[in-house]
Formats: structure tokens, C-alpha cells, sequence
């Protein structure tokens, strides 16, 4: 029987919203590539699939989503179901992260670069602020890179051993030289 808040594809069956380990595996990046972060700023994990097991090495993770399907925040966890802008105001983060925050990955990294916070993000879908025009994954990395590191960011990628888009985008304030 189909029940409500779950995906299906068109023949009824349930189907898997993207690799199953996705948030374990960023979760372990993040800290790996941020371990003195204590503040996170996660995007789009309405689920906490990445904030559940990223908690453990961080006193406090904002998690935003408008459709936030998780029933209750977690120790450390505060969900704010709503959209998630540039201009989204007391929100204090070391870091802002975001695995496939689709329609927020802009959004996401115009707050960084604003804030002159690091970032890591694994986008997915190409829409949103900074997408117009742009018609390949790669090319919506290419301008997100680009629009960081016009703002003076040292920027890289780095694959997560998922299925599905796994790029992920990281960058931190003040090129190195």
C-alpha cells in the first residue's frame, strides 16, 4: 500500500531517494575536512540523514528544510522547517554544509561567501539562484566554483564513494598561496 511520505516510482514500488550511505559518508567527510567545527549550518536534511550521524562531533547542527520529515530534533539538532535563503538571519555556524540541498545550493554558498564561512556541498538537481542558463551538472559546478572563488575562496572537489551525484564542492575563506 502506498503510505504517505514515501517515494514511489511509477510502477508502485517504494523507491530509494539516492544511495542509502549518503549521509553517513558526508557526515564523516565533513568532520574529517572540518574537525574543530563545533556550529553547523546544514541545508536540505529534513530526514537528518547527514546530521544524525555527523552529531557525535559537534555540540549543535541548524538543519533547513521546508519539507522536514524528521518527527522531532535531536540532542544538538535544531530543525527549522522553512526555506532556507541567503539573507536567513541567527544562525551561528563554523561550517555550512549541504547534500543535495537541490533548490538551496546557491542559496547555501551565497551565505558562506556572505558570512566568510567554509563550506562543503554535494549538489544534485541544477535550479535555484546562480542556475540560470546552465544546462549540465558540470557546468553548475563549474559557476558555483566560480562564484566562490570569485569572493576569494580557496576551492576543490572531492568524491564520495556513493552512487548518485557525489561531487562534492568544498571551500574555505582566503586563497592559499
Amino acid at each position: 500500500a502506498i503510505q504517505s511520505g514515501h517515494a514511489y516510482d511509477y510502477h508502485g514500488r517504494e523507491a530509494v531517494m539516492g544511495d542509502p550511505h549518503r549521509g553517513r559518508l558526508f557526515a564523516a567527510f565533513v568532520h574529517r575536512q572540518f574537525p574543530t567545527a563545533q556550529r553547523v549550518l546544514c541545508v536540505a536534511d529534513g530526514n537528518f540523514v547527514t546530521a544524525r550521524p555527523l552529531m557525535p562531533y559537534v555540540t549543535r547542527i541548524d538543519v533547513f528544510d521546508p519539507w522536514m520529515r524528521a518527527k522531532k530534533s535531536s540532542r544538538g539538532i535544531v530543525g527549522h522547517k522553512q526555506h532556507f535563503t541567503a539573507q536567513t538571519r541567527g544562525i551561528r555556524a563554523h561550517v555550512v554544509i549541504g547534500m543535495h540541498p537541490d533548490g538551496a545550493t546557491g542559496e547555501a554558498l551565497l551565505y558562506a561567501l556572505q558570512h566568510c564561512l567554509p563550506f562543503a556541498l554535494c549538489p544534485c538537481c541544477i535550479k535555484g539562484i546562480l542556475s540560470e542558463g546552465i544546462t549540465s551538472k558540470r557546468s553548475w559546478l563549474t559557476r558555483l566554483r566560480g562564484t566562490a572563488e570569485r569572493a576569494h575562496y580557496h576551492t576543490w572537489t572531492h568524491l564520495l564513494p556513493m552512487t548518485g551525484d557525489n561531487v562534492v564542492l568544498i571551500g574555505t575563506p582566503g586563497r592559499r598561496g
